[in-house]
């Protein structure tokens, strides 16, 4: 009885805190949407430069990781044809990042990814405004 009792009066506080889903993101939070364009102020993590004077909060976030002419431009990391693979390795992967296969179906000097599960199609986009991450 007393576990029901504290359960009941922890609901209203479970109830209350919900996800943020739809608030705004964080400077440089990769998100990928299913239709061909990136939502406002989010652009396609596509390699694009960036003005630094355009968006300096971005650019001392990135710097010129991802290219760029610093301190006049940075770039915005290209993520088309990526995949996302967590930082580190997993026991047992087949799959590392970084790994490419050539030969057949694959066109003469061009990288192509080792075999891997099906794939989706979908638009990499990147946040140029939004809140500072803080470091934990």
């Amino acid at each position: 009885m007393k576990t029901l009792r504290k359960a009941l009066l922890a609901l209203p506080l479970i109830l209350s805190t919900q996800a943020d889903a739809d608030s705004e993101p964080l400077f440089g939070e990769i998100m990928w949407t299913a239709f061909g364009y990136c939502p406002v102020d989010w652009v396609m993590a596509d390699g694009r430069s960036i003005n630094v004077n355009d968006n300096q909060a971005l650019a001392s976030l990135l710097g010129i990781q991802f290219g760029g002419s610093w301190p006049k431009t940075f770039a915005v990391p290209d993520l088309r044809g990526a995949t996302a693979v967590g930082q580190g390795q997993k026991q047992g992967q087949n799959f590392v990042a970084g790994q490419y296969r050539q030969g057949p179906g694959c066109p003469q000097g061009q990288q192509c990814p080792t075999n891997g599960p099906p794939s989706l199609t979908l638009t990499p986009c990147i946040a140029v405004n939004g809140y500072w991450p803080q470091r934990p």
